[in-house]
């Protein structure tokens, strides 16, 4: 067995492996004791049982043997002889079998075809020695007899001694050698009610787990909870940045009792029913407490904390990785196959490693359990998926290697439950007052924007944002591959793609829908295809659309539109006023979101499209130009008009504005909602109306 001081964070993280691997286990704790200077105590586990098992069985399968060369070479007729050594050999073989596929633990066919051949084999050559009885022996017809009822008998044999390692095992390390610790008295929770399950799980959320972390390591750039007080990111820099996912260490008592209780509440499937995360935490809670109650483990507070973190962890969350998700910084989650290590996005360090590594058979359960959750199916046949978690974060997936030579991996991209505003975009110097301002102008008015960049660069964040300042009132229709845009507006149908064998909904699909249904403002969260031209389309037919392009700047995203595969008309340009340009920069060390420019759209005399900065970003200074400095801007003159003012006054109204959405960042609401009071607000005092 393992003991306490060997047991570390990495043996923690592979809580439940699919097949026993305590052997492995052994071995390196037998090859540490042997370092160490101490001989390995024997003790009463399923392995040494099992070795027990094989050991014995050849040595009863020898006595047979050894009996049936007696008979044979001294031609003994007494027929007790012959039954005494088919006896001995056949169980000892039986015994020893069993004890084999105990350690090694095979599948149901494999140990059929084990016990088959193996037990056929050896007893038909005995019978063949004994050459007993003769009128009775025809190889063919005793060959099978043998394989059948060997086989059976080895494979009851076989749940027998499972089911007695079983007992054997829970009683030996569960009850025996868990230490009872007087700190949790049974009054405090064994008791029956309510009240008992509260004060206990008060008391679990108030203990400080940081006493059983551990991690050593000088070079700490920063430091924060997670889950507290269960689990705290650690960011190091020693060569490179690594992110380091601390859990309390649990002790070997701990993690068997841990495995018990996990077997027994995946059996009743207990949170089948619970739709809500709060009454699927209850139940297993309680669950949990009923089944340390039933088996009578007296264990400490801290303890029970553990055990608790630990199952909703893996039942509820999403095991290793749960508090990786749990993180407000971080925006991806991946693992590019086995025995890596998985990365993040981290919003102020980028793409870093952390300590959590996926073996091969724990990684391909894992995404089989990711597809599960996203109400999708992964398999050899069907290997990649892309699909939504109930979080809402967006997921793909490939399965083993059928297309990844590295075997299976995952990529979640985190969905923000609270979604990011213009007021946090500028607190974060994303994009400034001013130009938030005169955006907030454009699509108050109705003008038609694309947003462009590259991978990461937060188009769809930039999107989402810029539609909080959408009339409250208006008529909303967002097309989603995967629901990414969240409003504030009562008005707004989102509306998501489907994939399916039976019958695929795509984007195309979806915007032929929703033009039907008169909307007002129609955002796309990205065009790749024909889907292009219907948005254009509509832009031309007048409902003002917000949609999101792959491209690296704005060259890139106007040949991307008028060649293949997308092939919009340049004739249609002509009703797309804006399009804004984002980046992924990278300064001093850290990583930025910047608006880089913000162009005007036309076309010349000739029908060529056309394009000019309003504003851009000076990389220098990380600053913005101001509006006006590449001359006037046709969007501001059709918006003044609209007002009944001039130029100046339109610039005059932009800056009252950006003055205003300053003092929302150092007065920031805390809620999409408080900030839709906000803009109300606003927006009725210049309007003078409601």
């Amino acid at each position: 067995m393992l003991s306490k001081k060997n047991w570390t964070n990495k043996d923690v993280a592979k809580i439940y492996p699919e097949k026993d691997n305590i052997s492995e286990k052994i071995q390196k704790w037998k090859e540490k004791r042997r370092v160490e200077g101490v001989s390995p105590k024997f003790v009463l586990n399923r392995y040494n049982l099992s070795v027990l098992l094989v050991v014995f069985g050849i040595l009863f399968l020898i006595i047979g043997i050894v009996f049936a060369l007696i008979y044979k070479l001294n031609r003994f007729s007494s027929p007790d002889v012959v039954f005494t050594s088919v006896l001995i050999s056949a169980s000892g073989l039986g015994i020893s079998l069993v004890g084999t596929n105990t350690i090694i633990n095979l599948r149901r066919l494999g140990m059929y075809v084990l016990f088959a051949c193996v037990a056929g084999l050896v007893l038909s050559t005995l019978l063949f020695i004994l050459n007993y009885p003769k009128n009775w022996y025809y190889p063919t017809i005793s060959y099978i007899t043998v394989v059948y009822a060997s086989s059976i008998a080895l494979l009851i044999l076989n749940a027998f001694v499972n089911v007695v390692f079983n007992i054997i095992q829970d009683q030996q390390i569960l009850i025996n050698r868990v230490p009872i610790k007087p700190k949790t008295k049974k009054k405090l929770w064994f008791r029956r009610g309510k009240q008992d399950y509260t004060t206990l799980y008060n008391k679990i959320r108030e203990i400080d787990y940081s006493k059983y972390f551990e991690f050593h390591n000088s070079q700490v750039v920063e430091k924060y909870w997670l889950d507290k007080p269960f689990s705290m990111a650690i960011i190091c820099k020693d060569k490179e940045i690594t992110y380091n996912l601390v859990e309390p260490k649990i002790t070997q008592e701990e993690y068997y009792i841990l495995e018990k209780i996990h077997r027994e509440i995946r059996d009743k499937i207990i949170l089948k029913e619970a739709k809500e995360l709060e009454n699927k935490e209850e139940l297993l809670f309680k669950e949990l407490v009923s089944l340390l109650r039933k088996h009578n483990y007296d264990l400490s507070v801290e303890s029970i904390g553990k055990l608790w973190y630990y199952l909703s962890r893996n039942f509820i969350g999403y095991e290793k990785i749960n508090s990786l998700l749990k993180d407000p910084y971080i925006e991806d989650v991946s693992c590019n196959g086995y025995n890596l290590p998985v990365y993040v996005f981290h919003k102020a360090h980028g793409s870093i490693p952390t300590n959590i590594i996926y073996e091969a058979e724990e990684l391909d359960h894992f995404v089989l359990k990711l597809s599960q959750k996203a109400n999708s199916q992964v398999s050899l046949e069907k290997p990649l998926v892309d699909a939504t978690l109930p979080s809402g974060a967006r997921i793909q997936i490939t399965y083993r290697n059928v297309v990844s030579t590295k075997g299976s991996s995952f990529t979640i991209r985190k969905f923000s439950e609270e979604p990011i505003t213009p007021v946090d975009l500028i607190s974060w110097n994303t994009i400034n007052a001013e130009i938030m301002a005169f955006v907030w102008l454009a699509v108050e008015n109705r003008k038609n924007m694309l947003i462009v960049g590259g991978t990461a660069s937060g188009k769809t964040t930039m999107m989402n944002a810029i539609s909080f300042f959408i009339p409250y009132n208006s008529k909303i229709v967002s097309l989603e591959d995967t629901r990414e845009v969240q409003l504030p507006h009562k008005n707004w149908l989102p509306l998501m793609t489907k994939e399916s064998e039976k019958g695929r909904v795509d984007l195309f699909d979806l915007l032929k829908a929703a033009l039907r249904q008169r909307p007002e403002y129609i955002l796309v969260g990205e065009i790749r295809g024909k889907e292009a031209i219907t948005l254009f389309q509509a832009m031309n037919t007048g409902h003002t659309t917000y949609s999101t392009l792959h491209a690296g700047d704005i060259e890139s995203a106007i040949n991307r539109l008028i060649y293949d595969p997308i092939n919009v008309p340049t004739a249609m340009f002509e009703s797309l006023d804006l399009v804004m340009t984002l980046s992924l920069e990278y300064m001093g060390g850290n990583v930025a979101r910047r608006m880089t420019a913000l162009h005007e759209i036309s076309l010349d005399k000739k029908g060529r499209i056309t394009h000019s900065p309003i504003v851009e970003w000076i990389r220098s200074d990380d600053n913005f130009t101001k509006i006006g400095e590449f001359g006037k801007s046709r969007v501001v003159e059709d918006i003044g008009k609209i007002y009944g003012m001039n130029y100046d006054e339109t610039i005059g109204e932009i800056q009252k504005r950006a003055v205003f959405l300053k003092n929302l960042t150092e007065h920031r609401p805390y809620t999409m909602s408080e900030l839709m009071d906000k803009l109300n607000e606003y927006r009725r005092d210049f309007y003078g109306r409601g």
